[in-house]
């Protein structure tokens, strides 16, 4: 189990070093229905489903997978986000 797990923790390694995961801090602009929008700082908006707890103007950190096309965000897919804070207006 343990060389399966440090073969894992290669391979996550590795696509961080190559751009293919990364991430980034998004707050949370709006809220309809069970879906939430997110916003990076640049304009950029992605929406995950809501888990009930999420409130307006709160920011995320968001970990990414760029789909192998580094040249453009728009297509990128949030993997996972925490909480990390709220912010003042």
């Amino acid at each position: 189990m343990m060389k399966k797990a440090v073969i894992i923790l290669g391979v996550i390694i590795e696509l961080i070093s190559q751009g293919v995961i990364y991430s980034q801090a998004l707050q949370v602009v709006s809220i309809t229905d069970n879906i939430v929008t997110l916003e990076t700082k640049t304009g950029y908006t992605f929406e995950v489903e809501n888990t009930g707890d999420m409130i307006t103007g709160e920011l995320y950190s968001c970990i990414f997978y760029n789909n192998l096309t580094s040249d453009t965000i728009t297509d990128d897919v949030i993997l996972d986000y925490r909480y990390t804070g709220f912010e003042i207006q």
